[in-house]
């Protein structure tokens, strides 16, 4: 049997773990490059990041608006009478403070179905006063000519509008703030 020494022994960790006394970290100039790039790509990350994140928040809010609308909408068919959903600021078209749905046709008063309270103070939600949906499922927008309530939800950044027509039918819709749209002659 063949002695080990210890010049090979040396070899032998040398070649499994490397030669210790060459090991070495990131120099310098590696550290500052990695930096540099690091800090490139969050300046270009997080405006996206938040302008993402306003959009997410204004269609969270339009969701919520919808939803109670289907809603008072279904409560106006399934009872077979009136549901009106109207702004917490009953006296204006300001529906920022939040809404509620009644059974009924008058704000005032009637059965409180659901409540949603103020929103996101970046979001400024405006409309008409109220709608009242009747059990057929149509909808009436009291005090006006209009054939449609229109609803406009807002950032800073993005615009949805949310119609319902008098058969009852709500859509929505992305709309380009005037500001980020460019003209047809702007070059």
């Amino acid at each position: 049997m063949q002695k080990i020494t210890p010049q090979f022994q040396a070899l032998q960790q040398s070649r499994l773990f490397g030669n210790v006394a060459t090991a070495r970290g990131f120099t310098m100039i590696e550290l500052s490059v990695t930096l540099i790039i690091a800090g490139i790509l969050v300046v270009v990350a997080v405006p996206s990041l938040k302008q993402t994140l306003a959009g997410n928040r204004l269609t969270t809010l339009t969701n919520r608006l919808v939803s109670s609308i289907h809603f008072a909408r279904s409560e106006a068919v399934t009872r077979n009478d009136s549901v009106i959903i109207c702004s917490n600021n009953a006296t204006a078209t300001n529906w920022s403070d939040g809404w509620a749905v009644k059974a009924g046709d008058k704000c005032a008063s009637g059965e409180l179905l659901k409540a949603v309270n103020s929103t996101d103070a970046a979001l400024a939600v405006s409309g008409v006063r109220e709608i009242i949906f009747k059990g057929d499922g149509t909808a009436t927008v009291p005090d006006s000519l209009a054939q449609t309530a229109d609803f406009e939800l807002v950032n800073a950044s993005f615009t949805r509008q949310v119609v319902v027509n008098r058969s009852g039918h709500i859509s929505t819709k992305s709309v380009a703030k005037a500001s980020l749209v460019k003209a047809d002659n702007d070059e």
